[in-house]
């Protein structure tokens, strides 16, 4: 899928390779929107994820600010779309909402061959 103006898409294919856009390339993406920081855990964050056995987090801040850790060991374009679906629907909610998570595997399961993920 090509972006407007060429590049990647969220659908994380390249419209000029015609290759799904790496997790560093997705993490890029996601920077150049506003009010969005998107990195790999270092230190706590990376032990905290590790401890509660998560690939990744989002966490929406008081000002609409949308903070994504991934787990650099273990995280897939997979678990960097399911954060971004969680900014999405947190940022529209003012938080999670409940069954969250469920919705955004069935979402990403029905559309896995649409956004690459089966590859």
């Amino acid at each position: 899928m090509a972006a407007p103006g060429g590049g990647y898409s969220a659908g994380a294919k390249a419209c000029k390779t015609g290759k799904s856009a790496t997790v560093e390339e997705l993490i890029e993406m996601m920077n150049k929107r506003s009010g969005v920081k998107a990195e790999y855990a270092t230190g706590d964050a990376e032990r905290y994820l590790k401890i509660i056995g998560a690939e990744g987090s989002h966490m929406l801040d008081e000002a609409g600010n949308s903070h994504i850790l991934l787990r650099k060991d273990v995280a897939t374009r997979r678990t960097a779309l399911h954060e971004w679906l969680h900014r999405y629907f947190q940022s529209k909610k003012g938080g999670p909402s409940p069954g969250e998570d469920d919705m955004i595997e069935a979402f990403l399961e029905r559309h896995k061959k649409l956004l690459g993920l089966d590859e």
